[in-house]
């Protein structure tokens, strides 16, 4: 399941200078990856299924590269998490 929610318009960049972070979880599931504004608001998620325990580190590097690909559109983070 691939999905994406937004609370910023695609045609409105950001730059670096307001501080966006991007963490993404990574479950036995799911890869989450969220943008995070600077007073911690969440403001765009995407969403993608990890494949489970099964699934070899480079499908799950590929995913999470794919994650943060499509909350980052338009903006460049200052900073990235995993956990």
């Amino acid at each position: 399941m691939q999905t994406t929610r937004s609370r910023i318009p695609p045609h409105e960049p950001r730059r670096v200078s307001e501080e966006l972070r991007v963490g993404i979880d990574v479950g036995g599931t799911k890869i989450l990856a969220g943008l995070v504004g600077p007073d911690g608001s969440v403001l765009r998620t995407a969403r993608r299924n990890s494949g489970g325990q099964n699934a070899s580190v480079v499908t799950l590097e590929q995913t999470m590269a794919e994650a943060l690909s499509e909350v980052s559109v338009g903006v460049r983070p200052v900073a990235v998490g995993v956990a």
